[in-house]
């Protein structure tokens, strides 16, 4: 469990991404909590495979003594559990294969009031982050194609300036998500 909240920051933004939902930035308050939990998931792990590979040994009541180990199901769970808490841990580096931003630029689509724009936006951790201010964005009418990079703190986005505007993408990135993005100077419009 701690290892899944460790990477709530990460995870929840990606899934609701997928399912279409925007505009919960709750997720980006577990970031700060990460470290913690991943020390305390390893702590639990460490005790955990104390008490299953340990050796128990039982007094009968004869005087017979027996040594007991942990039955093979208990093992057995316990690494499927550490597996699954490395998979969640691992989520963010796992993800930057998958995501948009690192698979080239937007694809250009003509217009004649088409604009693309770069947008610092700080506050994104990892691709979970991209995924959630994508799928916000692509919801504003005029929004053609968006990029998000957490690694360069920037969304590039390309939109049909009659529709929309940068001020409005911005604000919606403000409003929407828990990120926060600012007007860019004018030499980047």
């Amino acid at each position: 469990m701690s290892a899944l909240l460790a990477s709530f920051c990460c995870i929840g933004p990606a899934v609701l991404a997928l399912a279409g939902i925007g505009g919960v930035g709750i997720f980006a308050l577990f970031e700060s909590w990460r470290t913690p939990l991943i020390a305390i998931t390893i702590l639990l792990l460490a005790s955990a495979f104390f008490l299953v590979y340990r050796k128990k040994t039982v007094v009968c009541e004869d005087g017979s003594c027996q040594t007991v180990f942990a039955s093979t199901a208990n093992k057995m769970f316990l690494w499927f559990a550490t597996l699954l808490t490395v998979f969640f841990i691992a989520f963010p580096y796992i993800t930057l294969g998958f995501s948009q931003s690192h698979m080239g630029g937007l694809e250009k689509k003509s217009g004649a009031n088409n604009k693309e724009v770069i947008i610092p936006v700080s506050g994104m951790t990892c691709t979970g982050c991209n995924a959630h201010i994508e799928s916000t964005v692509k919801k504003i009418a005029g929004v053609i194609n968006v990029r998000a990079d957490y690694t360069k703190n920037q969304t590039i986005e390309l939109f049909d300036g009659e529709q929309t505007s940068v001020d409005a993408i911005v604000n919606t990135i403000n409003q929407e998500t828990s990120y926060k993005a600012a007007v860019p100077d004018s030499s980047n419009n």
